[in-house]
């Protein structure tokens, strides 16, 4: 009776844990229009919904994806060896990183990758003549690269050529390249080694674009420094800035995203703000005329999450319904057109989007642990959509066909 009772136990205590193997299956649907338009997803699958965590990453033409287990897949373009496999081939599929530590953030940038493992060390690897690994050097890796020795690394982002990070003790550290003045360190010099921008502040989170960089503080107030052509700093002015400028007063700014030339922000109450570049309507408020300072998006006050691609913008509600708007010109937006939009564009019908990343020309989306997939649309020439083919585009959000295999 005591066995039995014994073993009853375990079996409930068993049951209860989460279940830590994930299969990623690939499925590819070739319901193709007369251009080709192909549509991709990764299918992430386990038998407990709840039982895994995982969060994605579109660099300009790769794609990252990881498992609760802590390893990492990618594909797309490989060259320079940003995919982290150990070739600089191409992939038009999902590979899982053999040999991959245990990580729990990651940030694909222009041709680089960055991620933080669960116990805070940093990794980088891709291209690197500016000097975007920090490893000291400015020599390309195609293995993930242990950076310093620090174990107290929280928030990454990587850009189109530089680097920025954040430590537990809200530290804010910059590398790479600075020809605007994107290091936010005061020169314009490239630096291929953490540079510590020493301020009274404690940072919270970073993001860096194209050639600019935005970082909030924990009291919610916005700065930027770096490329300001197109207003993206957002101080009212086109002039560049190598060091960390305050946009406007608020105190009240949770989440960032620097794209292409634009940038977007949420407030903690839910709003959405743009500005910078709008040739193609990436802000949202339906002109193609830059704006210079942080300006309101719409009156909706239920914003959750956002991405700011290269020309094109992605967002989720707190509802889970998925937006997005700008260029289109590769069914980047999901809309099943090639028509830019305006203004926030609603995404089909689904209200249980979880997490978003926008690339050059393509999107990822993840939805929540009862259905969790990973949605892929937009440019494929790479092979960043992930499937077995690289067909031009997929203008949709949906689900494929064929088992992904590790080879």
């Amino acid at each position: 009776k005591q066995a039995s009772k014994q073993a009853s136990k375990q079996a409930s205590k068993q049951a209860s844990k989460p279940l830590l193997t994930v299969f990623l299956l690939l499925f590819c649907l070739a319901a193709c229009s007369g251009e080709g338009d192909l549509e991709i997803i990764y299918f992430l699958y386990t038998k407990e919904a709840t039982s895994f965590f995982y969060t994605v990453s579109g660099g300009l033409n790769h794609g990252l994806v990881i498992q609760k287990t802590g390893e990492f897949w990618s594909w797309g373009r490989g060259n320079h060896g940003r995919l982290g496999d150990g070739t600089n081939t191409n992939r038009d599929r999902p590979k899982k990183i053999e040999g991959s530590k245990s990580y729990k953030a990651i940030s694909g940038g222009g041709a680089h990758s960055l991620a933080i493992t669960k116990t805070g060390e940093l990794y980088a690897w891709g291209a690197n003549p500016d000097g975007q690994l920090g490893d000291g050097t400015n020599e390309s890796r195609n293995r993930p690269t242990r950076i310093g020795t620090n174990k107290n690394w929280k928030n990454i982002s990587a850009g189109t050529s530089h680097s920025l990070a954040i430590t537990e003790a809200g530290e804010l550290y910059t590398w790479g390249w600075n020809h605007y003045g994107q290091l936010c360190d005061g020169t314009g010099v490239a630096r291929n080694t953490l540079t510590r921008i020493v301020t009274d502040k404690n940072w919270k989170a970073v993001s860096a674009g194209s050639d600019h960089s935005l970082a909030i503080t924990e009291t919610g107030e916005l700065y930027a420094c770096g490329g300001n052509s197109k207003g993206q700093l957002g101080d009212g002015t086109t002039a560049h800035r190598n060091t960390l400028t305050r946009i406007g007063t608020d105190k009240n700014y949770k989440a960032i995203s620097a794209g292409g030339g634009h940038s977007l922000a949420i407030t903690e109450t839910g709003e959405l703000y743009a500005w910078g570049m709008n040739n193609y309507g990436e802000l949202g408020n339906g002109t193609t005329a830059d704006q210079h300072r942080p300006t309101r998006i719409g009156t909706d006050k239920n914003y959750k999450a956002i991405s700011a691609g290269t020309y094109h913008s992605l967002a989720i509600t707190k509802t889970g319904e998925l937006y997005a708007w700008g260029a289109n010109n590769k069914g980047q937006l999901g809309d099943g057109t090639t028509v830019n939009k305006h203004r926030p564009t609603r995404i089909g019908t689904a209200t249980n989007w979880k997490a978003i990343s926008g690339g050059a020309a393509h999107s990822l989306a993840v939805k929540k642990n009862s259905e969790p997939f990973v949605y892929a649309w937009g440019a494929n020439n790479h092979g960043q959509l992930g499937g077995s083919t690289t067909n031009r585009r997929s203008a949709t959000p949906a689900k494929t066909q064929a088992l992904v295999s590790n080879k």
